[in-house]
């Protein structure tokens, strides 16, 4: 399987229904800085993640939902859950800030746990996983994934490769 965890890393956002999604960012990413939601006409929920200290920090885009984000990772870190902070407002914008409180455990380790257990209900270990077809694995991967209610933000491959990496750990 290719290790896509080396190549990159994510950052997993959990909703209060219990949606997760998976967003890739700069491999150079160390931590996350916070979370606010913006109110215009629409809401966008935006959380920073640091980089180092002589790079600009990323910024994760969210429309889904974005006052029920309730925890964020980078992946490989732990958990922060969100605290409604305080709110600023300027002209027709209104910022919701958050404040990241630490959560528990390394959320990766816990998706892992959870999709190796699902794997095992299907009869599959990771390393039976990993020797399927490619297209075969990917449909494995899906149908799991949305049965873990886990899905990536933009495209299916950060999923896979999400997926993939945690198993090859």
């Amino acid at each position: 399987m290719n290790n896509g965890m080396e190549e990159k890393k994510f950052v997993l956002m959990e909703w209060a229904d219990g949606w997760r999604e998976v967003t890739p960012v700069e491999a150079d990413a160390v931590g996350l800085r916070k979370y606010f939601v913006v109110e215009r006409v629409e809401y966008y929920g935006r959380l920073v993640v640091e980089r180092p200290e002589d790079e600009v920090p990323d910024l994760v885009v969210t429309d889904r939902k974005p006052f029920e984000v309730k925890r964020v990772a980078l992946v490989g870190t732990g958990a922060s859950d969100l605290e409604k902070a305080s709110l600023y407002a300027e002209g027709g914008r209104v910022e919701h800030n958050y404040d990241l409180v630490s959560g528990d455990g390394d959320v990766g380790a816990a998706v892992k746990k959870e999709f190796a257990e699902a794997l095992l209900a299907e009869g599959l270990t990771a390393a039976d996983l990993s020797g399927k077809p490619a297209a075969e694995r990917r449909e494995i991967i899906g149908r799991i994934a949305a049965g873990m209610k886990l899905v990536a933000s933009t495209k299916q491959d950060d999923l896979f490769d999400f997926v993939e990496g945690l198993l090859s750990e």
